[in-house]
């Protein structure tokens, strides 16, 4: 399948060696420091203030959008030994179920339907995650609903 993303918020590009090079250069030049002692956990954590906030922006709009409707996370998690499904679980709302999905390197976005994503990556592998409204019984597919967040909810 070959699915549209829009991204809504992602911070493993840092995970991209040529990433963690311009970064380190980055804060090595505006920090006046010699490279060699800009390590990519210095510039990660120095970085992860500002990857907070861009956060904590993105997911306050996202509680704008959804409110406190309560939602259900489907998904893989992806581990050592391959890929292995999850059961559906339900959240009271979209922060307790993004919260439960992040790991170390996340990208958070919505597919052409309107479906909501994360793919979180960690030292195993990924986990992928579809977040759905739903109506009914959250263990009944037929009663998920997309968030459509790009669409403001609709």
């Amino acid at each position: 399948m070959n699915e549209t993303k829009f991204i809504i918020y992602e911070d493993y590009y840092l995970m991209d060696s040529d990433a963690q090079r311009e970064l380190r250069e980055a804060i090595a030049e505006e920090r006046e420091m010699d490279l060699e002692k800009v390590t990519h956990s210095f510039a990660y954590e120095d970085h992860r203030q500002e990857f907070d906030n861009e956060f904590d922006e993105c997911f306050g709009n996202w509680q704008d959008v959804v409110g406190d409707r309560p939602v259900v996370v489907t998904g893989e998690l992806g581990l050592w030994d391959g890929k292995h499904g999850i059961v559906p679980q339900k959240f009271d709302d979209l922060s307790a179920a993004v919260s439960k999905c992040l790991e170390d390197y996340n990208c958070i976005w919505e597919d052409s339907d309107g479906n909501f994503h994360i793919d979180a990556h960690h030292h195993d592998g990924v986990n992928h995650f579809t977040i759905y409204l739903f109506d009914g019984d959250y263990r009944s597919p037929e009663c998920y609903r997309p968030v459509n967040y790009l669409k403001g909810g609709e």
